[in-house]
């Protein structure tokens, strides 16, 4: 915390961490509070465009050592600065397949002795494992809110927070022990989680979407603070291998197939 200007970033910091793949986390049930991390091994991901970038644990040494190995194999290395997060480290493959990465990283390993892998566009991988938005829906913490005078509803229309009272179906917030989350059925239940799952379920409530593609430039896009709940948007880091953009009021990560963005938006609205 002492590298941030403001309390909050910490929390920005790492999730940006986890959708970039160098740290896991695991939240405690009903909050957006970590039990426990982690640092993943090392390893090298293929992008669906055919460059790859360095995901999880990383240092000096184990970097150069990446570089040495690759300088000939690859056309081009590419550093790229990013803002509240690491750098991320990108090469364009060419021609150079995974089974030539394999031969040409192994031996590499970390301050622990793992070894480093080699991992092939694993986005499909990870949206087909997670929960559709159902089934997200049917194991979400059922919970008793009262209104304190501190609710907040949030406005599809306008995508923001307002204050409200409790009452119809919608995506809601509140101060009670701590910054809450958590949807309002249309039949008086509330249900707690993460923001973005909150309000994703109020946007199928009013029928509309807070997420779509444009298959002209490879862009999956979200309404900002609308991001997909969970490793979704981790999937959607590693097609590109960096972080979303934020452009026009939206959130845009680049380089998504449209086969994949399709799947992703089957998973959220179907």
């Amino acid at each position: 915390s002492s590298l941030v200007e403001s309390p909050w970033e910490v929390t920005i910091i790492a999730s940006k961490l986890v959708d970039l793949g160098l740290i896991d986390v695991m939240l405690k049930d009903g909050s957006r509070k970590p039990s426990h991390w982690a640092c993943p091994p090392q390893s090298l991901v293929i992008t669906p465009s055919g460059n790859a970038f360095l995901s999880g644990f990383r240092n000096a040494v184990l970097l150069e050592e990446v570089r040495e190995r690759l300088a000939g194999a690859t056309k081009s290395h590419q550093e790229v600065a990013q803002d509240l997060a690491p750098t991320s480290y990108l090469w364009s493959l060419g021609q150079t397949e995974k089974c030539e990465l394999e031969k040409l990283l192994s031996g590499v390993t970390g301050p622990h002795g793992r070894p480093m892998s080699v991992v092939d566009s694993p986005a499909s991988t990870i949206i087909t494992a997670m929960p559709s938005i159902n089934e997200m829906r049917d194991h979400m913490k059922p919970v008793h809110m009262e209104d304190r005078g501190d609710i907040e509803r949030f406005e599809l229309a306008t995508g923001r927070w307002q204050r409200s009272t409790l009452g119809k179906a919608g995506a809601y917030r509140t101060l009670f022990a701590g910054r809450r989350y958590f949807y309002h059925d249309g039949s008086g239940n509330s249900f707690e989680g993460g923001f973005e799952l909150v309000k994703l379920l109020a946007a199928l409530d009013s029928n509309m979407s807070l997420h779509g593609y444009d298959s002209g430039s490879g862009s999956f896009e979200c309404i900002i603070g609308c991001e997909p709940p969970g490793l979704y948007r981790r999937a959607l880091v590693s097609c590109s291998g960096i972080l979303p953009r934020v452009e026009d009021g939206k959130v845009i990560y680049s380089d998504v197939p449209r086969e994949l963005a399709s799947h992703l938006l089957y998973k959220l609205y179907n």
